[in-house]
């Protein structure tokens, strides 16, 4: 398998060659897609958004030059994904597992949530100090479920534990999220 060079390809964007987004597509298509198939349950819908995503990338590359190309088109295609999934559920709540993601993180966050901007970034950032705390196997399991919304069945598969094991643990971490947030003054 070929090595990515993000430098290279970030190079060529700035440069404005469109060869750029040809190593994006044959480097990061598959993966990207996979993260919109995941919020969005409809391959269909995902295909449009990795074409949404790369119109994205073609026009915040310059002047934006993220750090890592591959982070940047994760976090790009999931906010894509999340906002075409929010206007198709607009007239009726939908289930998918970005629901029930945000629905188990409820219980964390205060009713409503943040209200500016810059509490949402103290949030985030707390959040990630407390991921960063947690053991390996903790951290890759609430990723899984929260970064990457992998349903607790195929978290089980993948760690090779019961799903009831895997349901329970991640009850656990969220109890000790709400905690950390609450001495963070964070939440009620």
């Amino acid at each position: 398998m070929k090595t990515v060079d993000e430098q290279k390809i970030i190079q060529g964007l700035f440069e404005r060659d469109e060869a750029a987004l040809q190593e994006i597509e044959r480097c990061y298509a598959s993966l990207c897609q996979k993260a919109a198939e995941r919020i969005l349950g409809d391959e269909e819908s995902a295909k449009e958004c990795w074409n949404d995503l790369l119109l994205d990338v073609w026009k915040s590359i310059p002047p934006f030059e993220p750090r890592s190309l591959k982070a940047f088109l994760l976090q790009r295609i999931r906010q894509i994904a999340i906002t075409r999934l929010r206007k198709e559920t607009a007239r009726k709540r939908g289930g998918g597992e970005l629901t029930l993601a945000l629905e188990e993180l409820e219980e964390v966050a205060t009713q409503g949530g943040p209200a500016d901007e810059l509490e949402r970034k103290e949030l985030s950032e707390a959040i990630g100090r407390f991921v960063k705390a947690l053991p390996e196997q903790e951290r890759k399991l609430f990723l899984l479920r929260y970064w990457q919304l992998e349903k607790p069945e195929v978290i089980a598969q993948r760690l090779n534990l019961a799903a009831g094991t895997i349901n329970t643990r991640l009850h656990r971490i969220r109890k000790r999220l709400k905690e950390f947030l609450k001495k963070e003054g964070l939440t009620e």
